[in-house]
């Protein structure tokens, strides 16, 4: 990439230069700007009938990651010995599938704000593969299967920050243009 733009700047005037400087390349950083993310927080398996409990009350949504199958939970309750939990599976709607095919897959923990009520209102648990769990059926899980649970949670820290390097991309484009028209125009009188 420095070659590049060596290249680039060794074949381009001075006014070249600096429209690349201060057009261009604030532009392209624009793209990574105003960006949301999400972070995974993870819930303790040993804790799960009292999280699962207060996470309901929060109305939360289950999917239930089930060897390389995942599927929604509803109608969830939980016995009265709190070992099992008791859910109605079906199969996982395509915007709750950010997290298991994006997050969890690449690490990109990235989120449209079209899709935060979803994506920031999800729980996963983490289970071996288990033939009995079917989308359409009633299905009893055992709590002592569960591997791991995630909770999915807006990623304040790394949203703010994308959301400065945009503000200030966007300053720099504006600040470039005022300057560039200034010049343009003769400077202080227009003459």
């Amino acid at each position: 990439m420095s070659s590049i733009l060596k290249i680039f700047f060794m074949k381009r005037n001075i006014f070249q230069q600096i429209v690349f400087c201060f057009f261009v390349l604030p532009l392209l950083l624009l793209q990574t700007g105003c960006l949301n993310y999400y972070k995974a927080i993870k819930g303790e398996p040993a804790k799960a009938p009292t999280q699962i409990l207060e996470l309901q009350n929060k109305a939360r949504y289950f999917v239930l990651r089930n060897g390389n199958s995942a599927f929604s939970m509803a109608d969830i309750s939980l016995s009265d010995d709190k070992k099992t939990l008791r859910c109605r599976l079906d199969t996982l709607p395509k915007y709750h599938q950010l997290h298991l095919k994006r997050g969890h897959k690449t690490g990109t923990f990235r989120y449209e704000i079209k899709t935060e009520e979803f994506v920031l209102n999800e729980v996963h648990l983490h289970i071996p593969e288990d033939t009995l769990a079917k989308a359409g059926s009633t299905y009893t899980l055992d709590l002592n299967k569960v591997q791991r649970m995630e909770i999915i949670e807006k990623d304040g820290g790394r949203t703010a920050g994308s959301h400065l390097v945009g503000f200030l991309c966007f300053t720099l484009l504006a600040l470039a243009a005022g300057l560039t028209l200034f010049a343009a125009l003769g400077g202080v009188g227009f003459e």
